[in-house]
C-alpha cells in the first residue's frame, strides 16, 4: 500500500509542478510580448535568438515529457491499486482454502480410521464364515 500512496503523492506533486511551470512560462511569454516593442535592438535580437526562443521550444518538449510522465504515473497508480485489491482477494481465498484443507484433512483421518475398522470387521466376518459354513453343513447332515 505504501507504493500506491507514494505514486499518488508523486502524481500530485508533478501536477502542481506542471501548473507552476505553465504559469511561469505564460508570465514570461506575456512579459516578452509586452516588451517586444521596447526591445527592438541588436541585443534583444541576440537574446531572443540565443536564449528565449530556444527556451520556448525546450519548454514545450519538457512540458510534453512531464505530462507523459504524469500519465504513466497515473497508470502505475491504477495498476498498484488493482494489485492491492487482488492481494486482499488472494489473502481471503488463501484463508478459505486453508480452512477447507483443515476440514478435508480431518475427514481424511476419519476415513482412514473407518477403513481400519472395516478391515478389522471384515477379517472377523471372514473368519466367522468358516464356522457358519461348518454349522450349515452340520445342520444339513442332521436333516438328511
Amino acid at each position: 500500500m505504501n507504493e500506491a500512496v507514494w505514486y499518488k503523492k508523486q502524481i500530485e506533486q508533478l501536477g502542481e509542478a506542471l501548473w507552476q511551470m505553465q504559469q511561469q512560462f505564460r508570465t514570461l511569454q506575456d512579459y516578452r510580448k509586452d516588451n517586444q516593442r521596447l526591445w527592438n535592438d541588436n541585443a534583444a535580437y541576440e537574446i531572443n535568438g540565443r536564449y528565449l526562443n530556444p527556451h520556448e521550444k525546450s519548454y514545450e518538449q519538457i512540458l510534453q515529457a512531464l505530462q507523459q510522465q504524469q500519465t504513466l504515473l497515473q497508470k502505475v497508480h491504477t495498476l498498484l491499486t488493482s494489485v492491492e485489491r487482488h492481494i486482499v482477494e488472494i489473502s481471503e481465498l488463501s484463508e478459505e482454502i486453508s480452512r477447507l484443507l483443515g476440514i478435508t484433512q480431518e475427514e481424511l483421518q476419519r476415513s482412514y480410521s473407518n477403513y481400519d475398522m472395516f478391515i478389522t470387521y471384515h477379517l472377523e466376518a471372514k473368519s466367522g464364515l468358516r464356522e457358519v459354513y461348518q454349522l450349515i453343513n452340520q445342520a444339513n447332515k442332521a436333516c438328511n
